[in-house]
């Protein structure tokens, strides 16, 4: 992992190192090493501040990972920086109370070649009715420490107003008032006329001078010598074009060849044929509202003699089930791919939460080899063709009617159907074709690609008559052929299982396992005396399935 890290630092360094003369400008490390802060409060029309340590909740490091999408609570933009660095800085907060917070970060200029600063920044401003000077407050401000003096470009300082540039009302509104915010914007400074000068850049912000209103910035600060802005240059022999991508956040984009006399593009992002080895292109950028200094980068792109290709292959998938984009039959065929990375653009900036895991839709993967060729292409996720089909409630029966399942539908060729008593059940049922229970159930519709799709089908078998148990209460058992035998009966439907006699004592006198084998008034043989014994008979419900317990009295007469 960390060999990899290092790589993608100096492909993004555009193949060339150069000195760290800035570390932790961006709050790489999640802390404020290198950078001085400071606290104090606004009392007049200056804040008078202190040097010393962090303040918490004045000076805040924001880790876009912990947690991931929180924003702005009037803005509503991110509360870290769009440029994909981890750690930004909340510099101030919404108390009021006076307070000026600042922070400032000392370098010295490289002496040879050239050099630019890019800095992103969102500021959020309480606009009460106080006079200019009162009011809360955001500055930014380059100085050159070598020569005491300010630099003009870039160095502004937004006052709470309705008329800032680039400004937008808050939907949200304090009880003093409104708030107006402007959402991450970039500006650059350039430091190429300064080599080997000592340079402080400072941001400051200040609640309003009576107390009660606030003003607050978001700040994230690129380490970038002049090449790096710009990423894409370097392609390998297979590739036949080269797309450049400039920073992101400028108001306009204006590429040129090496000496400004062709016009390129005008777009953040260009596509051109493969240039030859080491041809160089200028980037002229343009920030917003004036606010942050005109810029020229400067890029040259390097051919890399090495075999490469990303080859991707469309995927398609059944209705609510994801596709893994990691899966190597995705980029089979590739060659000499190393890294892989997944994005929702074309342009490679918005990374892919979860590339494990996508519906439908067109994705792009970026393939980067060993030596730095990189190549992004789409791949296109879609659905198989899958028909759905419906099932018809069939009419009520009785029981012991059977309701056939597969007569619900109409089958459609090259499908396989399960059925089930419930949708999530993995032992289909066999008999499907003889259902006597009301419910539910649900036929399975398996596709030949293998997409499955489930209709339900409500069963309606109202129940049979009730069950009723005959046995008569009195029988002479004298051999004249007239009432001689005990015979229990009973209709509907319904399992026989056993019938049981008793003398007065509770002495087993009879058992039956059948209605067809009728008590003859004996016992082992032997015939038994008159008087009342007792039956008990146990049988199952076809219908309910649920046991039956009868029992009653029988007079035996001699």
């Amino acid at each position: 992992m960390l060999q990899r890290l290092i790589f993608l630092l100096l492909l993004f360094l555009g193949l060339r190192a150069f000195p760290q003369v800035t570390p932790n400008i961006g709050f790489d490390d999640g802390s404020f090493t290198n950078w001085q802060c400071w606290t104090g409060s606004v009392k007049t029309g200056t804040p008078v501040l202190n040097a010393g340590y962090p303040v918490p909740g004045r000076h805040t490091i924001i880790d876009s990972q912990h947690p991931p999408g929180s924003f702005d609570a009037y803005g509503q933009f991110p509360m870290y920086s769009p440029n994909g660095s981890r750690y930004s800085l909340l510099l101030g907060n919404e108390e009021g109370g006076s307070q000026a917070e600042r922070v400032s970060y000392t370098f010295q200029v490289p002496q040879t070649g050239e050099y630019t600063v890019i800095f992103d920044y969102a500021v959020v401003l309480e606009n009460p009715d106080h006079s200019p000077e009162q009011q809360p407050r955001f500055t930014a401000r380059v100085y050159n420490v070598s020569d005491n003096t300010y630099l003009d470009c870039p160095s502004f300082d937004f006052a709470a107003g309705s008329g800032l540039p680039g400004f937008v009302l808050s939907t949200q509104f304090t009880g003093d008032g409104e708030v107006y915010y402007k959402p991450w914007s970039k500006a650059t400074i350039d430091l190429k006329g300064y080599p080997g000068k000592i340079m402080r850049i400072e941001f400051t912000t200040n609640d309003c001078i009576p107390g009660k209103h606030f003003g607050y910035a978001y700040l994230d600060v690129e380490n970038t010598d002049i090449i790096t802005a710009i990423t894409g240059n370097a392609y390998c022999n297979s590739q036949p074009t080269v797309t450049l991508s400039g920073p992101i956040g400028f108001a306009s984009y204006t590429w040129y060849n090496d000496d400004k006399s062709k016009v390129l593009g005008n777009n953040r992002i260009i596509t051109m044929p493969a240039p030859k080895d080491n041809t160089p292109y200028i980037l002229h950028i343009e920030p917003f509202n004036g606010v942050g200094c005109p810029d020229d980068l400067h890029t040259v792109v390097n051919k890399i003699n090495a075999d490469f290709d990303l080859a991707l292959h469309d995927q398609q998938t059944c209705p609510g089930v994801t596709v893994d984009l990691t899966m190597p039959v995705i980029t089979a065929g590739s060659i000499n791919v190393k890294y892989l990375d997944y994005f929702t653009d074309a342009g490679g900036i918005n990374e892919l939460a979860n590339p494990k895991a996508v519906g439908p839709g067109v994705y792009y993967i970026r393939g980067m080899n060993a030596d730095g060729c990189a190549e992004i292409k789409p791949v296109n996720v879609t659905l198989y063709d899958v028909e759905t089909f419906t099932t018809t409630n069939p009419a009520p029966v009785t029981f012991p009617t059977p309701i056939d399942l597969s007569a619900t539908f109409t089958p459609k060729a090259g499908y396989k159907y399960i059925y089930l008593s419930n949708p999530k059940s993995a032992s289909p049922i066999t008999d499907y074709t003889h259902i006597t229970r009301a419910g539910t159930y649900y036929i399975k519709a398996i596709s030949i690609d293998g997409c499955e799709t489930v209709s339900p089908v409500k069963v309606t078998v109202n129940p049979p008559p009730a069950i009723v148990t005959n046995a008569p209460n009195a029988f002479t058992p004298n051999g004249d052929g007239i009432n001689d035998l005990f015979k229990f009966s009973a209709t509907g439907y319904y399992t026989f299982l056993d019938l049981k006699i008793y003398n007065r004592n509770g002495t087993l006198v009879f058992n039956s396992k059948s209605a067809d084998i009728p008590w003859n008034g004996t016992y082992n043989g032997q015939n038994l005396p008159a008087g009342v014994y007792y039956w008990v008979f146990e049988g199952r419900d076809d219908y309910s399935l649920t046991k039956i317990n009868r029992g009653g009295s029988v007079t035996i007469i001699r």
